[in-house]
Order: C-alpha cells, then structure tokens, then sequence
C-alpha cells in the first residue's frame, strides 16, 4: 500500500511520485465538471486528462476535471504567492494521491519556489492546510478511497533535484553546488552545501526565484504560430509543434509553420544567466559545478551560457523523485 508520496505543484504541471514506485504528470489545471459534454476530452482519450470525485466530511460532493480535460473546458491556471490560498492546490495533491493509488493514512512532501518557501509564515500555512486533509477519492471513475494526509513536509523544489542529482552520484555530497531550476512560471536558484549530518542545506542569502520559466518561450511560440496561421492555437497543438510529432493543418490544408523556440528560449536564457550571475557574483567560480533541473531545463540547456552546467537525470520528476528521498531523511527542512 502507498504510504509516502510526493507532490510538485507547479504552475504548469503538477508531478508526483509515490514509495511504491508510481508516477503521474498532468497540467495544474482545475475545472468543474458542469455536463455531459464537459467530459468530450476523457472519452477521447487525452493522456493527461482527468476526472476527480471529491467528497468530505460535511461536505457536498465534487466532481472536478483536472489537467488537459480542465483545459479542453476553459479551465486556466491559478497562482498565488503564499500557496495555502491557491484554490485548486489541495484537488490537485488529492488527484495525484489517487492516481497513484494513495489509501488511508499518506504522509506527503511537496515543493513551493524558492522565493516563496523563504517565507516561514508561507510554508507554515500550507504544512497547516495540507496536514489532516481527508476525504473520499475517486479518479476517473475507480472505486473511493479514503485518504487522510498525516505528517508533511514542505521544501523548496530546487532542493528534490538536489537530492535526486546526489542519489545518483555521491560525489556531489562534497561540493557545493548552485541548482538552477526551470519551471513553466518561475526559475529558482539554490547553492546547496551539505551539513555536518549530510543534509543539503540551502544558502538563504544566495538563493531566490526568477518570475520567469518555460511557459515564456512556449508563449512566443504561440504568439508566432497564431500570426502565421490566423488561427488560435490551444496549448496541446503548441507544445506537439515543440515535439515536431503534429502537422498543423490550416483550412483543410497543410502548413509549415516556423516554429521560433530557439529565439523565445534565448531571451529566457539571459534573464536565468543575468539572476545567476548577480546571485552568485562571488561564488559562481568557486563552485563544484552547475546542476539544471526542472521540467525546462533540458529545452532551454542550448540557449544557456553558464560554464560546468550539467541536467539533473529524471528530468521533470526529479524534484519530486528528491522529496521523496528526503523524506526518509530528515523532517529539519519543514
């Protein structure tokens, strides 16, 4: 049975990963479940699509569509800087759970961005709301489980690539490392030096978030393909034009459409290279090295001009693969 899971929320995409080996990645997007039409992209067989039954005590039920099925009905992404009051933060940790077939007691860990788990006031209140959280789950149509959320740990999300980076080569336990990043909103920036005990520990005064991610090149993507066309385009058809594994049909007939990533990442790029390098004026060439992670860092590593950097291995799961290490580890990061 699961007991341990770990959650990234991100602004893009939520990733989980459980202790029993489990896996899921689907868009951070939450949509109510208004009609029978409402479920067209279930039936069609979208991947990342969704539907979750939520029922608490007190409560009415809920039947929500997460992910490319909340897309597909007009759902968007919501943020908010201090992550308790963001509206669809718990749905989206309770559908991970049951996706990966969480029952009765779980203790969790899940990420905020650096910039934002630097606020003790910020972390605390989303250990508090996340702590007890119970209810009857279903997705996408299984039978409910009751699930109930014991002890939790909140960590900044570069840290979980760290760990995971250090699982892999044990090395990096004797060097100082800067982590940087990538996510689809923001990037984050930790220098991480392990401790007398070996737990990594980030440098405060060195560490931060970039309001900027991925998503920003995606958009020039967007914008580039709807001037080209003359036609919306929904993130789905965008982020298959990246895979090169779709052909755009225009009015019935095929189009090649000049898809301008390179220039959309290159312009993310010196924002991440201009951030790292007022961070760590004073440390970058004394580091052990670079470490890129998160779900942008493998398109945007071409466009990035920073000396000794190398991706972390799991790619957009690493963070969540790091929590769930860390876990078994220590509770002093919380």
């Amino acid at each position: 049975m699961v007991q341990q899971v770990a959650v990234d929320v991100g602004y893009g995409f939520t990733k989980a990963v459980s202790d029993g080996g489990g896996r899921c990645c689907f868009p951070s997007v939450v949509a109510p479940v208004r009609g029978a039409g409402d479920l067209a992209s279930l039936a069609g067989g979208r991947a990342l699509a969704h539907r979750i039954d939520v029922q608490r005590a007190g409560a009415e039920a809920e039947a929500h569509l997460v992910g490319e099925a909340a897309l597909a009905a007009g759902g968007v992404r919501s943020w908010h800087q201090d992550a308790a009051s963001r509206p669809d933060y718990a749905l989206l940790t309770l559908t991970a759970v049951a996706l990966l077939g969480g029952e009765g007691r779980i203790d969790l860990a899940v990420g905020l961005p650096v910039g934002i788990w630097a606020q003790r006031g910020s972390r605390r209140a989303l250990r508090e709301r996340l702590v007890g959280l119970s209810a009857w789950v279903s997705a996408d149509g299984e039978v409910a489980c009751y699930v109930e959320v014991g002890a939790c740990q909140v960590l900044p999300q570069a840290l979980g690539a760290y760990v995971a980076a250090l699982s892999a080569d044990g090395a990096l336990a004797r060097g100082r490392y800067g982590v940087v990043d990538v996510g689809f909103r923001t990037t984050d920036l930790v220098l991480l030096t392990p401790n007398a005990d070996g737990v990594p520990v980030p440098d405060d005064a060195r560490s931060g978030s970039v309001d900027a991610g991925i998503g920003l090149a995606y958009e020039a993507v967007r914008q580039q393909v709807e001037r080209e066309s003359g036609l919306l385009w929904d993130e789905g058809i965008v982020l298959a034009a990246l895979r090169g594994d779709v052909v755009l049909r225009v009015r019935g007939a095929a189009r090649a459409l000049r898809v301008p990533f390179g220039k959309g990442a290159r312009s993310l790029a010196e924002r991440v290279e201009a951030a790292v390098r007022r961070l760590w004026a004073d440390q970058l060439e004394f580091l052990d090295g670079l470490l890129l992670a998160g779900g942008g860092g493998e398109a945007l590593l071409p466009a990035l001009g920073l000396p000794g950097m190398r991706p972390v291995e799991g790619g957009i799961y690493a963070n969540a693969e790091g929590f769930l290490r860390q876990m078994a580890v220590s509770g002093r990061m919380a």
